[in-house]
């Protein structure tokens, strides 16, 4: 698009989607003057027509409107006397009597600056080119000096869900050096201090607990909470010996008991002490992909055979996943693309030629007692193949075998009539290649299979049971990698599993 036509496009949608509140129409006004300053051409010859107005695409134009919404200083005027609030601004001439630097934590101090990528100059500095983190140290440096009776510096100092401690910013630590070399480390201990992450924390309300003479806090809510905090009853002693004993009439969740069996520490930890670490989420990438993971590659290969599994063509899926932002862009990422295509397309027709159809799959619920446990849950399998499956691009290893091993036991107990069994299609645990695993029937008969699973579902529950007492030294894959070679001896039992047990620290 011309460069000239973007100020309307702007101005347009703006007035569509917003509208300033009553006495503020001066935006308006402001808006208008930053879109000519920005997309209005400064040559004659091209106002004239004699040159062709240049086009800029939708990135290009976000780039030249992205200064904009940068810091700036404040529009208020210094020297009045008043609380300013502002950015950091040259403050050598002014004479503060309180200066108060708010946030100037690690990842945020000094400020990053966005490079334009079509400025060429950037790999070619020279002294005396603009620096921003040496522009923002000068900043702060004035600010310090500006300072006539009191500076007041504050950062995070410590992650509020797991109390990891954070450095502050770089100048801030270097600040403090100077301050311990100059007036000692017992009297830095008086400048710097901590303050709870609890705002119901005692120190809170304390007297001269956090550095002024009377308590910080204000909060009556609060202060009910702190109070309640040193009303409750002292403690009763050393935990028991022994963990409560276990109910075990409750019935066992399907998925718990697979969980169970997959990671029994976790298990336990969560279901009789209700701990668990949640999962941080990954913070989003926005930057264009030069080169992917294995995992980047595991989930565009997971992303395909899914879409094959749902009755989608192969063309259709990857022309999909090539218009998504996943992949590198042109040639680079082709072969990636190529590559997990052709794996999800051996995966999904080695699964059709065994029977695999998911349109046949079916959530089947319901319940079963075994010995004095009632196991209870849902699985998604083919009643009329009596087919469990699992198809992934992941390496097939123990938790997959056993999360198989359990829900065919649980599907012929509840219906011993047909023929249950499990497939598990996947790569090998070692190279390239995919293997198929086949798991089951348990019996030739309804009666024998009902038996059968009966018995090693009942083994299932009752080491549930013992897990729920106390934590099982039983990593899932340090087991399998013993079971798979005890038939080399103990000691080449013993040698695979401590490989495993050693090298493996995702999945021990």
């Amino acid at each position: 698009m011309a460069m000239s036509k973007w100020s309307a496009v702007i101005a347009t949608s703006v007035r569509l989607l917003a509208a300033p509140a009553w006495g503020d129409e001066w935006q308006w006004d402001q808006l208008e003057r930053l879109l000519e300053e920005t997309f209005t051409t400064a040559e004659p010859d091209a106002v004239a027509g004699a040159v062709p107005e240049p086009d800029i695409s939708l990135p290009e134009a976000r780039l030249a409107i992205a200064s904009w919404v940068e810091d700036r200083p404040s529009p208020l005027h210094f020297r009045t006397g008043n609380v300013t609030v502002c950015t950091l601004a040259p403050m050598r001439s002014v004479p503060y009597r309180v200066v108060a630097l708010l946030g100037l934590d690690d990842d945020r101090f000094p400020r990053s600056s966005r490079a334009d990528g079509d400025d060429l100059l950037i790999g070619h500095e020279i002294v005396g080119d603009h620096d921003r983190d040496a522009q923002d140290r000068q900043l702060l440096l004035d600010a310090v000096m500006a300072a006539g009776d009191q500076l007041i510096v504050t950062y995070s100092g410590r992650d509020e869900l797991t109390n990891a401690e954070y450095p502050p910013a770089v100048p801030i630590a270097e600040l403090e050096d100077t301050l311990r070399d100059t007036i000692g480390a017992s009297a830095l201990e008086k400048v710097v201090t901590v303050h709870p992450l609890q705002s119901f924390s005692a120190d809170n309300f304390t007297s001269a607990a956090l550095g002024i003479p009377g308590p910080w806090g204000f909060d009556p809510m609060q202060l009910e909470g702190a109070l309640a905090m040193e009303g409750r009853a002292p403690d009763a002693g050393s935990a028991p010996a022994e963990w409560p004993v276990y109910d075990e009439s409750e019935p066992i969740p399907l998925g718990a008991l697979v969980g169970f069996l997959q990671h029994p520490a976790r298990r336990f930890i969560r279901t009789r002490l209700g701990f668990s670490i949640p999962a941080l989420g990954e913070v989003p990438d926005d930057t264009l992909p030069v080169d992917i993971d294995a995992l980047a590659k595991w989930s565009i290969t997971n992303r395909i055979l899914t879409g094959l599994t749902e009755g989608y063509e192969l063309d259709a899926v990857a022309a999909r996943e090539r218009a998504t932002d996943a992949l590198p862009p042109g040639d680079l990422g082709s072969g990636v693309l190529e590559v997990a295509s052709e794996t999800a397309a051996v995966l999904w027709a080695a699964a059709v030629v065994r029977g695999y159809d998911p349109r046949r799959h079916r959530g089947l619920t319901g319940s079963v007692t075994v010995g004095g446990s009632v196991v209870e849950g849902s699985v998604t399998a083919d009643p009329t193949e009596g087919l469990l499956a699992l198809v992934t691009p992941s390496r097939l290893k123990g938790k997959q075998r056993l999360k198989a091993f359990a829900e065919l036991l649980f599907l012929s107990v509840l219906d011993p009539e047909i023929s249950w069994k499990a497939l598990l299609l996947g790569k090998r645990e070692r190279g390239d290649g995919l293997i198929a695993v086949t798991i089951g029937p348990v019996g030739d008969s309804p009666a024998a299979r009902r038996r059968e699973a009966n018995l090693a579902l009942t083994d299932l529950a009752d080491l549930y049971n013992e897990g729920m007492q106390a934590p099982l030294p039983m990593p899932c894959e340090t087991c399998y990698a013993w079971q798979r070679a005890l038939g080399k001896g103990q000691a080449g039992a013993f040698n695979a599993a401590r490989s495993k047990w050693e090298t493996d620290r995702f999945n021990p």
